[in-house]
C-alpha cells in the first residue's frame, strides 16, 4: 500500500488478515471496490487511530507535539535500560567529577557535624539546632518543593518497585513522627510542634506546588482527587473552628491573625502563580511565549524530518 503522509511515501505490505480487515471496514463504510483513493483513506485512518491508541496510555496527545517527543524519548530510554544486560550498566555511570564533588561536600559536612556537635565549634551553630525538627526546617521543605513536582509529572513512568519504595519511606517517616510525639524523644523536637508548624513547614507548600504543577502533568482530575481535596478542605475548616473557638491548643492557630494566614497561604500563591508570570510578560513583552512557540516549532520540524527519514523509500 502506498500513501502520502506529510510528503513521505510509505509502502506497507499487508498480511491476509490485515487486508481482509481493511476490506471489511471499507465495505461497512460503503466504499466501492473501484475506489482505491477511498480505500487508501480507510487504511490511513486505521493507522492514525492505531497510533493514537498506542500513544494515549503514555499521556501523549494527537497530533504529536514537541512534548510528546520528550515523553517518547523518556519511555524509550526506560524500556532500553530495562532490557539492557547488567554488563551495560556502566554506560550510565555517574561522571567522575560529580562523584568527586559529592565526596568532597560529604566529607566537609561530616567534619562540620563532628566539630559542631562533638567539639562544640560555636561558629557552626549546630549546638543550637540539635533536633530533627531543626534539620527538617533546613532540608525538608527545599527537597520536597524540588522533588514533588517531578513525582507528580513522572510517577506514571517510574517502576512499581521505585513507587513502592517511596511510599514505604513516607509511611516510615509518618510512624517516626508519631513515635516522636507519643514517646519523650526530645532529640526529635516534635513535641511542642503544632499543626500550624506542620502547615508552615510542609503541608501547605506541597499543596500549593500540587495546584500549580498539576495542569502540566497532563493528568485527568478524577472523582478520587476531588473527594480528597474536599476532605482536606473540610479538615482544615474543622481545625480552624476548633483552634479558634473550641480551644484546640494542638492546632497552634490561636494567636495567628488574618495577616499570618495571608502570609502563609496567599503570598506564596499570589506571588508564584500570578504576580511573577505577569511581571515576566510585562518586562519581556511576552518574549518567553514567543521563545517557547519557536522552540516547539523547531522541535516539531526536527521530529517530522526524522520521521520522513525513517520511512522506507518505495521501490
Amino acid at each position: 500500500m502506498g500513501g502520502a503522509a506529510q510528503g513521505a511515501t510509505v509502502t506497507i505490505e499487508l498480511g491476509e488478515d490485515e487486508l481482509l480487515g481493511a476490506h471489511l471496514v471499507a465495505r461497512m463504510k460503503g466504499i466501492a471496490a473501484d475506489d482505491p483513493a477511498a480505500f487508501q483513506g480507510v487504511l490511513q485512518t486505521a493507522i492514525r487511530d492505531g497510533l493514537k491508541a498506542r500513544m494515549a496510555p503514555a499521556g501523549m496527545q494527537w497530533p504529536p507535539t514537541a512534548e510528546s517527543l520528550e515523553v517518547a524519548d523518556r519511555v524509550g530510554s526506560e524500556a532500553t535500560t530495562a532490557d539492557r544486560a547488567p554488563a551495560d550498566a556502566s554506560a550510565a555511570a555517574i561522571p567522575r567529577r560529580v562523584l568527586v564533588a559529592a565526596g568532597a561536600i560529604t566529607a566537609a559536612l561530616v567534619v562540620a557535624l563532628i566539630g559542631g556537635y562533638g567539639l562544640k565549634w560555636s561558629w557552626t551553630g549546630f549546638q543550637s539546632n540539635n533536633q530533627v525538627w531543626d534539620w527538617m526546617q533546613l532540608l525538608l521543605l527545599p527537597v520536597a518543593l524540588a522533588t514533588f513536582p517531578l513525582w507528580l509529572r513522572f510517577s506514571r513512568y517510574m517502576s512499581p518497585a521505585r513507587r513502592r519504595s517511596l511510599g514505604a519511606a513516607v509511611a516510615v517517616f509518618a510512624v517516626f513522627v508519631l513515635v516522636g510525639y507519643i514517646n519523650p524523644l526530645r532529640w526529635t523536637g516534635f513535641r511542642g510542634q503544632t499543626l500550624w508548624d506542620w502547615l508552615t513547614l510542609i503541608i501547605l507548600p506541597v499543596s500549593i506546588v500540587t495546584v500549580r504543577v498539576w495542569p502540566q502533568t497532563g493528568r485527568d482530575v478524577h472523582r478520587a482527587h476531588l473527594v480528597g481535596a474536599v476532605v482536606l478542605c473540610a479538615a482544615l475548616i474543622a481545625t480552624i473552628i476548633g483552634g479558634y473557638f473550641a480551644g484546640w491548643r494542638w492546632t497552634g492557630y490561636e494567636g495567628n491573625t488574618l495577616w499570618d494566614w495571608l502570609t502563609l497561604v496567599l503570598a506564596p500563591v499570589a506571588v508564584t502563580t500570578f504576580l511573577v508570570p505577569e511581571l515576566v510578560k510585562l518586562l519581556t513583552g511576552r518574549a518567553d511565549e514567543r521563545a517557547d512557540r519557536d522552540r516547539l516549532r523547531r522541535a516539531r520540524e526536527q521530529a517530522v524530518h526524522a520521521a520522513r527519514a525513517r520511512a522506507p523509500k518505495p521501490g
